[in-house]
């Protein structure tokens, strides 16, 4: 469907600039504001978070008119998968006064690798707005 098209594409492109707001905070000014304004408020981090796990899961599930089933749009829909995860992690390990628990080492994982994960989630949106019928895009 052309609505999780478009969603996987700004999703990707606004949690790119998210995950990845310190490293590109003296070029882009914009991403530590945004990054800022989601996470300020519960409830705005939350529906981000459902959001984008929604749409990296419908985006599997669905098939554009014209493009392969599955792998057609595969990296952006595990790039969502991933931003949401990492999101999600982060989430429940700063809500949660459990030591070891399972988003505990999930968040251990992926906080250091937030700007790595974030850079390619960008880069996966914006060619994936710009070749949007190329297999894995």
């Amino acid at each position: 469907m052309i609505q999780f098209y478009l969603l996987a594409v700004c999703l990707n492109i606004a949690g790119g600039l998210i995950l990845s707001a310190d490293f590109f905070s003296e070029k882009i000014p914009f991403a530590a504001t945004l990054r800022d304004s989601v996470q300020e408020k519960q409830s705005w981090r939350i529906i981000f978070i459902v959001l984008v796990l929604f749409t990296g899961i419908f985006k599997v599930l669905s098939v554009t008119k014209g493009d392969v089933p599955v792998v057609g749009d595969l990296l952006p829909a595990l790039s969502l998968l991933l931003i949401g995860i990492s999101s999600l992690s982060g989430f429940f390990a700063e809500k949660s006064d459990i030591e070891g628990s399972f988003f505990h080492r999930i968040n251990a994982v992926l906080t250091p690798n937030n700007h790595i994960i974030g850079v390619s989630a960008l880069v996966l949106g914006l060619l994936h707005f710009l070749f949007p019928s190329v297999l894995f895009l």
